[in-house]
């Protein structure tokens, strides 16, 4: 059952209105699913909160939270967005592994007691790789596709061989990860070449 967060403290966004949280996330912007979901690409959901500080989105690659960590209102009903509504749909598809990314600092780490409170999550520490993304050129947003069975067969793309090869050593089978796996990859210099391929597992 759909549960629609209290207008007192956000609200759920329509894909036209997307672009009004993308300045959010410039701490998680390694993630390609969320650039993704801002250019269309990759199916999305977008929560704001009213003062436009605050930010919620949920793909299939995960869940994501972005700017300011004090909307705790706005965090409380995300919460209940979740509880009511997003890890019952989980459960019922049997995906019942899930992953919340977040800004790394202090204040996130406070304020996700009031996000996940009774969801009962547990903490998963990764290494992550910090990189100066000022020489990647504008238009890449519009060039990052979702990694689905319809691109992995297009043989001709550089570097595919690299992207089949990393779901083959995860997956029994292409066809399994067409079926419930994700991935997002960008499309860099001509149609002919890939790089800055990601592959995400749920």
């Amino acid at each position: 059952m759909k549960y629609v967060i209290d207008s007192k403290y956000g609200v759920e966004l329509t894909s036209e209105q997307f672009a009004k949280a993308s300045g959010l996330f410039d701490d998680l912007n390694h993630h390609l699913s969320i650039k993704g979901v801002f250019s269309g690409d990759v199916a999305g959901r977008v929560f704001l909160s009213n003062d436009e500080k605050t930010a919620f989105i949920s793909n299939k690659e995960g869940f994501f939270v972005g700017g300011c960590p004090e909307n705790i209102p706005f965090l409380e009903e995300i919460n209940k967005v979740l509880a009511k509504e997003m890890m019952p749909e989980l459960v019922a598809n049997e995906a019942l592994d899930y992953v919340l990314f977040y800004p790394n600092n202090g204040a996130w780490e406070t304020a996700l007691q009031h996000l996940m409170e009774d969801l009962l999550p547990i903490r998963s520490g990764r290494m992550t790789f910090t990189h100066d993304l000022q020489e990647v050129k504008p238009s890449l947003d519009a060039d990052i596709v979702p990694v689905n069975l319809e691109l992995l067969k297009q043989q001709h793309i550089i570097g595919m061989d690299d992207i089949i090869e990393e779901i083959e050593g995860n997956w029994p089978s292409l066809e399994a990860f067409g079926e419930k796996g994700f991935g997002c990859a960008a499309i860099q210099n001509t149609a002919k070449s890939i790089g800055s391929g990601r592959v995400r597992f749920p």
